[in-house]
């Protein structure tokens, strides 16, 4: 069932649910609750037999091949423009429109908001090893990491991950490194909301090393200065312990070294600096 087409704005929202088999019965209960609280709304989903799945909103059937990354390029290349939210189906909220509402909010307040996520349990990114610091007198955090399993993204991230080639990263890893990393480039901010409570099963379904091979040709992508943000990212969320912290921090001396030799203007924004913002 489809949703009549809404005049799209800056601030309207195209929510996408990503679905998988098992999963069908979950993604129509969120696809319920949030149909009337977005401007657009898509479920992607796939399966291993002929069956075309219904419920609200669009509901787009792709290969049962595609993992987490070719399904996230598809969200991207039907995007109707504004903010994207995405949700994997495997999530549960207490209240979904006020996670709705609550995304809109945050991106009307801060102009230069980029990424933005609830409070997920579980997430490997969990707050401890993000937390970069918290914004005074809110519930908001500046993180290096939100994960993408519920988040939300702006205009202009949203067209810089549309400019990227996800033939090879079937599985999805980094997408949220990408967009963070080019956030931090551009003086957009990074949060994690702890109003927002999601609850995620722990576990994948795949394993990991051919996961992490594809992102890193993934992120090969990135321009000198994304690759900079995502070392310094990346070296803060190892530094919980040293042995992580020695290495990460000099893999991303090496990336800084070469991003000053080869770009023409140093990064604009350091991510430990992350405290004035604009509303």
């Amino acid at each position: 069932m489809s949703l009549a087409r809404n005049r799209t704005t800056s601030q309207s929202v195209h929510a996408f649910i990503i679905c998988w088999p098992g999963q069908e019965e979950s993604a129509r209960h969120i696809a319920d609750a949030v149909q009337h609280a977005v401007e657009h709304l898509t479920v992607i989903y796939s399966n291993q037999t002929d069956t075309t799945e219904q419920g609200a909103g669009d509901w787009v059937k792709v290969p049962n091949e595609w993992y987490y990354g070719k399904k996230c390029q598809e969200c991207l290349r039907l995007h109707e423009g504004g903010i994207m939210l995405h949700i994997t189906a495997d999530v549960a909220a207490p209240d979904w429109l006020q996670l709705v509402n609550r995304c809109k909010s945050m991106h009307a307040q801060y102009d230069n908001l980029g990424v933005w996520a609830p409070d997920i349990d579980y997430t490997d990114w969990n707050l401890k090893t993000v937390k970069i610091a918290d914004l005074k007198d809110s519930q908001l955090v500046f993180v290096a990491q939100t994960d993408s399993i519920v988040w939300s993204l702006s205009a202009p991230v949203v067209k810089r991950l549309q400019e990227l080639d996800y033939e090879c990263n079937n599985f999805g890893w980094g997408i949220d490194w990408f967009a963070i990393s080019y956030a931090t480039a551009n003086n957009l901010l990074v949060f994690r909301d702890m109003s927002v409570k999601i609850m995620h099963p722990r576990g994948t379904g795949y394993g990991g090393s051919l996961a992490s091979k594809q992102m890193y040709r993934f992120l090969a992508q990135m321009t000198p200065q994304e690759k900079v943000q995502f070392a310094l990212l990346h070296a803060f969320t190892d530094r919980t312990t040293k042995r992580g912290f020695r290495y990460s921090l000099k893999q991303a001396l090496k990336t800084v070294f070469y991003a000053v030799k080869h770009c023409f203007k140093p990064t604009p924004l350091r991510p430990g600096l992350i405290i004035e913002v604009r509303s």
